[in-house]
């Protein structure tokens, strides 16, 4: 007689993502060699919009993920990145349960990704939000002159030249 080869039973799974370091747009991705001195947006981890929707659409789509812990510890970066990863979670949020972790830090985009956790666990000393859009803008003035540049501008109205480069 023979013995029949045991059946192999798979059971149900609590999946694990993690968002971690600069959200860009893109593969996910780290430097292959850390700099000596951290430098912010440039020698962290990078945590792609690509990469992160992809997990996310499998974790969706498999039925033996009974729940998603969604780890996050990042200071943001591309706003087109993380509406597209939060978009992402969205829908295993109508699926099944996300629990969101924060780590250390989970500001701007960070945060936003945070959003769709059915709940949100946020250590004491985390530093968490959302401050909005951050911005720069480096005024040349009088530099075109000293370059024997000839520039002229023509505008019209009290703000059109608020981004510009000679204010």
């Amino acid at each position: 007689m023979r013995t029949p080869p045991p059946t192999l039973r798979l059971r149900k799974y609590i999946a694990l993502m993690r968002i971690e370091g600069t959200i860009i747009d893109g593969r996910s991705g780290h430097l292959p060699i850390k700099p000596p001195v951290e430098v912010p947006l440039v020698g962290d981890d990078r945590a792609g919009d690509l990469s992160v929707v992809q997990v996310a659409r499998q974790v969706a789509a498999d039925k033996r993920a009974a729940a998603v812990v969604l780890y996050v510890n990042s200071r943001g970066g591309s706003s087109t990145a993380s509406e597209a990863m939060r978009q992402a979670l969205a829908v295993v949020g109508q699926r099944k349960p996300v629990v969101v972790v924060m780590g250390p830090v989970a500001a701007s985009g960070g945060y936003w990704v945070s959003m769709p956790g059915s709940w949100i666990v946020a250590r004491p000393g985390t530093i968490t939000g959302s401050i909005g859009v951050l911005s720069g803008k480096i005024v040349t003035g009088s530099m075109w002159e000293k370059l024997l540049f000839n520039r002229e501008t023509i505008a019209r109205g009290d703000r059109v030249l608020l981004e510009s480069d000679e204010r």
